[in-house]
């Protein structure tokens, strides 16, 4: 349904990894895989968290100074942290803080 919505907007999608409750691929992971492939452009990411941030900061900022990263972070309001624990038992953590931080990553964070 996403893939079909973007295509008519003339957006193409080259990947598209769900790496669902993260017990043995982590997004990180994902994000480098799709970083890696010649044929992508751009990395867009739809995250509820990130599991061990600082780790994961740090390998994003990698990428991110090759590539361009989009994140669109969940669970930013109270609601939102409440749907993402109750989903994947993410914790949200502090919005503004993982905000600044994937930002000094060298992502843009997008609403």
């Amino acid at each position: 349904m996403m893939t079909r919505h973007l295509a008519s907007r003339g957006i193409g999608i080259d990947k598209l990894i769900s790496t669902g409750n993260e017990c043995d691929l982590l997004l990180i992971d994902a994000i480098e895989a799709a970083a890696a492939s010649e044929s992508t452009a751009v990395v867009a990411v739809y995250a509820e968290q990130f599991r061990n941030p600082l780790e994961s900061l740090q390998r994003l900022e990698r990428v991110a100074s090759s590539k361009p990263v989009v994140v669109l972070k969940t669970g930013r309001t109270d609601a939102g942290s409440r749907a993402a624990l109750s989903h994947t038992g993410a914790i949200a953590g502090p919005e503004k803080v993982l905000t600044a931080m994937l930002e000094q990553a060298g992502a843009a964070v997008v609403a």
